[in-house]
């Protein structure tokens, strides 16, 4: 198998690695680790690396962590119920506020994809702060305690899964009534793909839901409205992915450069990756197998149909096409925990379970 990926770079944050960060347009990376340490990680001429050390650590954990769209904001939640920002500017960056959050373990936050404005959950809602503002621009009630949040990539809609409900908001107007997708079982994490066409969900019974925007005539609207059956009523209706062997805590979607090609959906569930495609007459499947353990984490580079995995069996995969492996590295055996593309495509981060977060860069794109 020849080398796609090169060794650049490694620092240690002393403990297991929980969330990785890019930011979109410096090339900075944050990590997070379960003693409650951020740092950032800033990559400079000739392979040099500067870390900043963030926040030391803590008897708390961080637990999500993510750039604004600008590279100007980074936000960092835990186990102690806050929100740490930072502003990031061309010497580092500087501590500016903490956002209370009630005591809510904060395990989800979302930037949009276009403005400065944070979405994160608080008890049994969602509230947007907007960074250029210094202030709080809606609060957004859901159903239960928010399990996952996700911005449209086009910035119009903001999709909250809560219980067996994905509620979505018109980010454009807050005011308007929302669409709701019912859920047979409580959903778990969200993932739209690239185009703001799709809307994924992971849901507790083993099984995934694939929401197309261009067949939302079948939702209800807020408060709980359920629409007229038609007889193309069944056309309408999300797709379910079935016959996962086990919970899918994750899904994650190619971004192809290519804009008429069919969506790719990746679907980790234990040693297995099942990639889906749609076609014409429906989803079809094939099932991606090299791990001997269960698969952490997974993610397309951006720009290709280059698939990264990483398992409990220690080892980083990547796959061509999402058909073979073109590469597997050495098993890392103090375990892995997580992985992030850079937002070029040319940078890989990679966390262990010993604290360490590997980067690894393209020397050729596909």
């Amino acid at each position: 198998m020849s080398n796609y990926l090169e060794f650049s770079h490694q620092t240690q944050l002393g403990d297991y690695i929980t969330a990785l960060a890019w930011s979109p347009l410096d090339g900075w990376l944050a990590g997070a680790a379960g003693n409650g340490v951020v740092q950032l990680i800033q990559g400079g001429e000739c392979s040099v690396w500067e870390v900043s050390v963030l926040q030391a650590g803590q008897l708390y954990s961080i637990d999500a962590i993510g750039f604004s769209a600008d590279g100007q904001w980074l936000a960092a939640g835990g186990q102690n119920g806050a929100i740490a920002l930072w502003q990031i500017h061309q010497a580092g960056a500087e501590h500016f506020d903490t956002l209370e959050c009630a005591s809510t373990w904060i395990d989800c936050l979302a930037w949009h994809p276009h403005q400065n404005l944070l979405a994160f959950p608080e008890g049994i809602a969602v509230k947007v702060w907007d960074a250029d503002h210094g202030r709080l621009q809606v609060h957004l009630l859901a159903a239960g305690t928010p399990q996952d949040l996700a911005w449209s990539p086009n910035g119009k809609y903001l999709a909250i899964a809560s219980q067996n409900v994905v509620h979505l908001w018109n980010a454009e107007d807050w005011n308007d009534s929302l669409y709701q997708w019912e859920l047979m079982s409580p959903g778990m994490k969200l993932s739209w793909s690239a185009d703001s066409r799709y809307l994924a969900v992971s849901i507790r019974d083993n099984s995934v839901g694939i929401l197309d925007w261009k067949k939302t005539s079948q939702l209800g609207r807020s408060p709980r409205k359920l629409p007229k059956r038609s007889p193309q009523a069944d056309d309408e209706l999300p797709a379910l992915l079935q016959g996962f062997p086990a919970k899918v805590r994750q899904v994650a979607w190619a971004n192809l450069a290519d804009p008429d090609a069919p969506a790719l959906l990746a679907v980790p569930t234990q040693e297995i990756i099942t990639l889906w495609r749609d076609r014409p007459g429906g989803w079809e499947s094939w099932a991606l197998e090299f791990h001997r353990g269960k698969v952490l984490d997974v993610a397309f580079q951006p720009g290709t149909d280059c698939l990264a995995s990483l398992g409990e069996d220690g080892h980083i995969c990547l796959w061509q096409a999402g058909l073979e492996p073109m590469q597997v590295m050495d098993r890392v055996a103090s375990g892995l925990s997580s992985l992030a593309w850079s937002a070029d495509g040319r940078q890989l981060a990679v966390g262990g379970q010993a604290g360490e977060v590997t980067v690894w860069e393209v020397p050729r794109m596909l």
